[in-house]
């Protein structure tokens, strides 16, 4: 017998008891996705004045979606322009402009303008025409500006019974008196 060969079968023994890993299946995916976009986005886009002339399209139609689809950002934006035309509307002093603006960004940042019922928003255009909720009264020359949130109501879930309950309940303790 060779020494060789007996070498080499302890080699094989042990490589045989290494175990060896495949890539986890959602890794596998998105490097697959990553290297298909990467592909298109390069064959679409050769130049960068492609590249430019897609950037200018995005920018023109980023506000043409629904509100709820509108990133936090983009509808701050719009929120800002709506401002500015209540100005006009209402004529609102900076003082007021400022107490609207924090209102409705603080609102905008807690999540209760997310509602296309809240805001009638224009797609189209990409602008805001009303926000149902805000209020502006003007009492004795100085103008109140206000969300009317509707609060949704916790309904309490009445607590299961425990036997002991229930057995007091009904009544079994009063009848074997």
């Amino acid at each position: 017998m060779d020494l060789k060969n007996v070498l080499k079968d302890k080699d094989k023994e042990t490589n045989d008891n290494i175990r060896k890993h495949k890539k986890p299946m959602q890794l596998r995916d998105i490097e697959s996705r990553s290297t298909s976009k990467h592909k298109k986005i390069v064959e679409d886009f050769k130049t960068d004045k492609d590249i430019e002339k897609m950037l200018e399209d995005e920018k023109k139609s980023i506000y043409f979606k629904p509100w709820n689809k509108l990133d936090n950002g983009h509808k701050l934006n719009r929120i800002k322009k709506y401002i500015s035309s209540l100005k006009e509307e209402y004529d609102l002093n900076e003082n007021d402009i400022k107490k609207t603006q924090k209102l409705l960004m603080n609102a905008c940042n807690e999540n209760k303008l997310n509602r296309i019922s809240d805001i009638d928003y224009n797609k189209e255009e990409g602008y805001i025409n009303k926000i149902k909720i805000l209020e502006i009264n003007e009492k004795d020359g100085k103008k109140q500006i206000r969300l009317k949130l509707v609060e949704q109501k916790t309904k309490s879930t009445p607590k299961s019974k425990s036997n002991i309950d229930r057995f007091l309940k009904s009544g079994s303790l009063k009848k074997k008196k």
